[in-house]
């Protein structure tokens, strides 16, 4: 699944044939055509907060990227257990609980046959300073590894905002994070098409449908 640990050392195994690498912290230059992202409705066990994420994401992807099911990823609605167990810290359920998460959702788009994919985390807190200092805690664990060949990417129009741009395993990666409000947002990419520029733009319309 797509784990924060997982996601940042470039180890990430996912089942169909999806083998991906992306940088975590807590995210063209030909920009390419974007289509409707499909969005499946959630289970009918989730709670109204977690439906309510879920009508939060991105409704646009580069083209060549297709929703992937829950079921590849372990993605979906992520409760504090998941949310702890992709956090990856000894400490992250007790983190979590004192930065005051509410509620999450994960997102996977992919590629075939090359595995390239784009994983989008939305974090809800009950209150602004928690999604921050959640951000922050998702940098320490991006700047602890040393593994990965990443410089500071900027992102217009998202203030506060981390991205890194490079590469891993030889492949591209970008990454962003950022909070806004109650909310703490992680773009991830990987593979050919993953470009500042893409990564910044899917970033942007992320942060614009967040209330």
């Amino acid at each position: 699944m797509p784990t924060r640990r997982s996601l940042m050392r470039g180890s990430l195994s996912l089942p169909c044939g999806i083998t991906a690498a992306v940088i975590s912290i807590a995210a063209c230059g030909n920009a390419s055509p974007v289509q409707p992202a499909r969005t499946p409705q959630p289970t009918s066990a989730a709670t109204p907060r977690v439906a309510a994420l879920a009508d939060l994401f991105i409704t646009t992807v580069p083209s060549e990227f297709m929703l992937e099911p829950d079921s590849v990823g372990d993605t979906g609605p992520s409760d504090l257990a998941k949310a702890a167990r992709d956090d990856g810290s000894p400490n992250a359920a007790t983190l979590l609980t004192q930065e005051g998460f509410v509620a999450g959702y994960q997102r996977l788009w992919a590629r075939q046959p090359d595995g390239a994919y784009v994983v989008i985390f939305l974090y809800q807190f009950d209150n602004p300073t928690g999604a921050r200092r959640y951000q922050q805690h998702g940098i320490g664990l991006l700047s602890a590894d040393h593994s990965a060949q990443t410089t500071p990417l900027s992102v217009p129009g998202i203030s506060g905002a981390t991205g890194l741009t490079g590469m891993v395993q030889g492949k591209p990666v970008e990454s962003i994070v950022f909070a806004k409000g109650n909310y703490l947002v992680q773009v991830g990419m990987r593979g050919a098409s993953a470009t500042p520029v893409v990564a910044s733009q899917l970033a942007q319309d992320q942060f614009a449908r967040l209330p």
